[in-house]
């Protein structure tokens, strides 16, 4: 059986993906063992931690700040009823 210019281009191109895979992983290894990569990554996630920290905090004293002026709303309407 002979091959034909298509399943040969066929054949080149998959070799070629699994080239381009191999290379690709051995890149991303390369660069996440990086130390310099690595401290990026760590800044990142202290950054990070501290915004939802923040974020918390924001959120909780708009909360604790609502509940707060819905509860002076709630007893100047039970005085307006008296």
């Amino acid at each position: 059986m002979t091959e034909t210019p298509l399943r040969k281009a066929e054949e080149a191109l998959a070799t070629a993906a699994q080239q381009v895979k191999e290379a690709t992983q051995d890149l991303v290894q390369k660069v996440e063992s990086s130390p310099t990569v690595q401290a990026a990554v760590q800044e990142v996630l202290v950054a990070e931690q501290k915004a939802i920290k923040r974020a918390r905090k924001a959120a909780a004293k708009a909360a604790r700040t609502a509940a707060k002026k819905l509860d002076e709303a709630n007893k100047k309407g039970k005085k307006a009823h008296k």
